[in-house]
């Protein structure tokens, strides 16, 4: 227990899950050779734990559910509240790797989404042993209280090897609940699927504003010169990878001091328009997704990934992805804008773009941002804080034993 990493304690009511979760594998540990427990066996020990003795209560009037949508929309609501000051305290480091909590991140159109980032209790069962119990820990997550009426669909998990957790609420009449049977993986893990057309893709969202994206980027041409100039300087003669190119704006300025750039995005309609109009012949274009690259290890001398990794539900994937197809001695290029302290004028911007539809996933502050990178094995040797329409904060950083 004195190795754990803070998690923000009682101020995190989410801790107690870490703790009960030690509490069960210590159980395991006292559990006589000859007499232990299965780990099927064992999810009902750990069921018994979490959720207590299994609900007796009558299911409750059907407003009072699952299946009442405006409820859930009630709920999301009252969840964002309720973990906004949490994720702040993560994204600052100072609760180290304590859960991210998102709310809705997909914007489903039917039920609730809650997504965790990263699970403390998976990184103490990696670093003791315990991650056969995984299955166990996990399952019991289905348990739920029937007079509430849910339906669970639960893609994924961290302790199936994700980044993250993936909770979906519908309610037990919906559409949703007959399309998501549970199944068991041939880890032990139950899980199930979000039936198709139950997720607003963000992809469509990018493809929508392609057209214009070139528009709302110019008003900070000149920081962008800037970089620009700094980033031709640190790429010269490498063979570069660029991820999130958008229209390709940095890619078709800085591709000439390059021995070949391979500008990419997940969006069919943004490589569209960066096709157009004219670039250096050793600048290519191609769909490809940032958490999901097609290249073999060691393929590219620098990254470049600008203003991405704020908008990506799972940036840690990217940055494993970035390790993987970067050479040992490879360089990363960052520049991320970061909301966290903002003027008043700023914030009024930052508003009115999402309500447009530009949503970031993380608000770090310059400090939080390079945390983050250092927390997913960067070592940062160079930066600067650009004074665009947003705070630019523009990193340099090789891979840690790289």
């Amino acid at each position: 227990m004195r190795e754990l990493p803070y998690t923000g304690g009682s101020k995190n009511f989410m801790t107690h899950s870490l703790y009960d979760s030690i509490a069960c594998f210590a159980y395991w540990e006292a559990m006589p050779e000859e007499k232990r427990e299965t780990v099927e066996e064992f999810t009902g020990t750990v069921a018994l734990v979490f959720n207590g003795a299994p609900s007796k209560k009558k299911r409750n009037p059907e407003f009072l559910t699952a299946n009442n949508k405006m409820l859930l929309k009630a709920v999301a609501g009252l969840l964002r509240l309720v973990f906004a000051p949490m994720n702040r305290k993560v994204d600052s480091g100072s609760w180290n790797n304590a859960w991210r909590v998102k709310i809705n991140p997909d914007k489903p159109e039917e039920g609730l989404q809650m997504v965790l980032v990263g699970c403390p209790i998976v990184d103490f069962a990696k670093k003791h042993g315990y991650m056969e119990l995984m299955p166990a820990m996990c399952n019991p997550d289905y348990e739920n209280r029937p007079e509430f009426g849910i339906h669970l669909i639960r893609p994924k998990t961290v302790g199936m090897g994700y980044d993250i957790c993936d909770y979906h609420l519908v309610g037990d009449r919906s559409a949703a609940a007959k399309l998501s049977p549970v199944r068991r993986d041939e880890k032990g893990f139950l899980v199930n699927d979000v039936p198709d057309g139950e997720r607003k893709s963000r992809k469509n969202n990018w493809d929508l504003y392609a057209p214009v994206y070139n528009l709302f980027m110019k008003k900070d041409q000149r920081v962008y010169e800037q970089m620009y100039g700094r980033i031709r300087r640190v790429i010269a003669g490498k063979r570069v990878l660029e991820l999130a190119t958008g229209t390709g704006l940095i890619a078709k300025n800085v591709a000439e001091a390059a021995e070949c750039l391979e500008a990419t995005d997940f969006s069919e309609k943004m490589i569209r328009e960066a096709k157009k109009g004219k670039y250096p012949s050793n600048c290519h274009f191609s769909v490809a997704d940032a958490c999901d690259l097609p290249y073999p290890e060691h393929t590219f001398d620098a990254v470049i990934i600008s203003n991405a990794l704020h908008i990506m539900p799972e940036p840690e994937k990217a940055l494993a992805e970035i390790g993987r197809v970067l050479k040992p001695e490879g360089l990363l290029i960052a520049p991320t804008f970061t909301h966290g302290r903002m003027a008043l004028p700023r914030k009024m911007l930052s508003q009115l773009m999402a309500i447009v539809g530009f949503h970031p996933e993380h608000k770090w502050t310059e400090e939080a941002y390079l945390s983050f990178l250092q927390r997913n094995g960067w070592h940062i040797i160079g930066k600067k804080t650009l004074a665009a329409s947003f705070p630019l904060t523009y990193a340099e950083c090789r891979k840690e034993n790289g």
